[in-house]
């Protein structure tokens, strides 16, 4: 996931041309750690019980504080789809836009993260609307992966087949 990797490198460019292993891995971790907590307040903050349950979900504190790939696609997940709830019936609005860009930034940090946000064309009345979300999810997706840039289909290709290929090996 180009946009993830790209984040926690542009982490390590306050710690000198030749960060150690620990350096790099306490900026991995807290970036991570960060994305972690700010999607539990969110969900806390539109149900207050299902952000407890995040907050005490094993799989997510192990995932948000070991510096995995998947903290940060969550957060830009969870933000797009309380902004399109939200902001369904007004298909020109801001919030919108907001979600749309989150959605493109969940599919740029790993494309999985960003699947839920297909829940979003069932909620939102207008063909308009839907095909305006996705336009700007896929520009989003586009502009936030720098890996897309010069050929957007092999590298949608290669995403896809990297994660048959693993679990292929298993």
């Amino acid at each position: 996931p180009g946009l993830v990797k790209l984040l926690y490198g542009l982490g390590f460019v306050g710690l000198g041309e030749e960060p150690d292993l620990i350096a790099r891995l306490a900026t991995t971790r807290g970036l991570s750690m960060l994305a972690g907590l700010a999607t539990v307040g969110l969900v806390a903050w539109v149900h207050p019980a299902a952000g407890l349950a995040l907050a005490t979900h094993t799989l997510h504190a192990k995932y948000s504080v070991q510096g995995y790939l998947d903290s940060l696609p969550l957060f830009w997940m969870s933000l797009a789809m309380i902004v399109g709830w939200r902001t369904r019936t007004q298909a020109d609005s801001r919030g919108q836009i907001l979600a749309a860009a989150c959605w493109g930034a969940a599919l740029a940090g790993k494309w999985l993260h960003g699947l839920p946000g297909l829940v979003l064309f069932a909620v939102i009345p207008t063909w308009r609307g839907r095909l305006q979300l996705a336009v700007g999810a896929l520009l989003s997706m586009w502009i936030l992966d720098p890996g897309m840039w010069m050929n957007p289909l092999d590298r949608i290709t290669e995403m896809m087949s990297a994660h048959q290929a693993y679990a292929g090996a298993l």
